[in-house]
């Protein structure tokens, strides 16, 4: 008689625990990479005015201490003109447009 081992059941049962564990790769990385891309995204913003206003020379690798040297981020409501309070580094724009 053949001893088969291989079943349906034991291959589905399988399949769903290598799909169990790579969703908790997955979501594990991305929660312990967030803050890593929330400070790439500020880095990028940062460096994108310093290019616009010709200062990215005077930077010489250091990207952020250029920045707040030379720059004051604020924070402007388009229909009244006025400054509003709040942290322009965390802004983002797509967010507040819905």
């Amino acid at each position: 008689m053949s001893n088969n081992k291989e079943t349906f059941g034991k291959t589905v049962g399988f399949v769903f625990a290598v799909c169990i564990v790579c969703a908790a790769l997955v979501s594990v990385s991305a929660v312990q990479l967030k803050p890593r891309q929330v400070a790439n995204k500020l880095l990028d913003k940062q460096t994108l005015v310093l290019e616009a206003a010709g200062l990215q020379d005077k930077a010489a690798g250091n990207i952020v201490a250029t920045y707040n040297k030379y720059v004051e981020a604020r924070m402007i409501d388009l229909e009244t003109g006025k400054f509003v309070e709040g942290n322009p580094d965390l802004f983002e724009e797509r967010r507040e447009c819905t």
